[in-house]
C-alpha cells in the first residue's frame, strides 16, 4: 500500500499536479464584515469564541438555524439602555445582538434587553430599531488561516461563487 501511495504522489508531482490541502467538497466564503462574532453555539447567547474579520477565508462545514428558546435580534441603530430602575446603563452600537422580551402592540415598541458579562440593561424600541434573527441561518465556519472552527450568522459570510448555500450539508451530531 506504501508503494502504492508513494508512486501516485510521485506520479501527480511528475506530471504537474497541485494538491490541495482542502477536499473538494469544502465550501468556501469570505467575512463581509468587520469584527464579526465567532461563537461556540448558533446563538448570540453563547459565548463569543473569536473575531472575524473582512475578507477573511473560511471553509463552511455545517448549517443550522438558531438553538435558542430566546426570540434574538440585531441592532439596526445605536440603543440606550438602562437598569430595571430606570437609570442610564449605557448605549449599544448599531449591529449589535439583543433579547426581544415582548412586544407592546398599543405602543407600538418591543421591550428589549441585553446581557453580558454580567451587565445587563433594558430598554424600548420601535420596529424600525431591531431585525430578529430568530429564524436565520448559521453556519459552522473554520477559519482557513488558523483552524479554529465556531459558529457565525450566515448572512455575515459571502459563499464562493461555485458554492450553492443548498449545497451545504447539515450534519446532525
Amino acid at each position: 500500500m506504501k508503494y502504492i501511495c508513494k508512486t501516485f504522489l510521485g506520479l501527480s508531482l511528475a506530471l504537474g499536479f497541485t494538491l490541495n490541502i482542502y477536499a473538494q467538497s469544502d465550501k468556501l466564503g469570505h467575512v463581509n464584515a468587520t469584527n464579526v462574532n465567532l461563537r461556540n453555539h448558533p446563538t448570540t447567547q453563547s459565548k463569543v469564541v473569536g473575531k472575524l474579520q473582512k475578507n477573511e477565508d473560511v471553509i463552511i462545514l455545517n448549517r443550522s438555524r438558531t438553538n435558542s428558546d430566546a426570540v434574538e435580534a440585531i441592532l439596526l441603530k445605536d440603543a440606550k439602555f438602562y437598569s430595571q430602575e430606570g437609570e442610564y446603563r449605557f448605549t449599544l452600537p448599531k449591529g449589535k445582538a439583543v433579547e426581544l422580551l415582548a412586544f407592546d402592540p398599543e405602543a407600538d415598541v418591543y421591550h428589549v434587553s441585553y446581557v453580558n458579562a454580567g451587565v445587563k440593561g433594558y430598554t424600548k424600541l420601535d420596529r424600525t430599531s431591531v431585525k430578529t434573527i430568530t429564524y436565520e441561518q448559521w453556519y459552522y465556519i473554520q477559519r482557513k488561516k488558523t483552524g479554529a472552527k465556531g459558529w457565525v450568522l450566515a448572512r455575515y459570510i459571502d459563499l464562493a461563487e461555485d458554492v450553492d448555500d443548498d449545497s451545504i450539508v447539515v450534519y446532525e451530531d
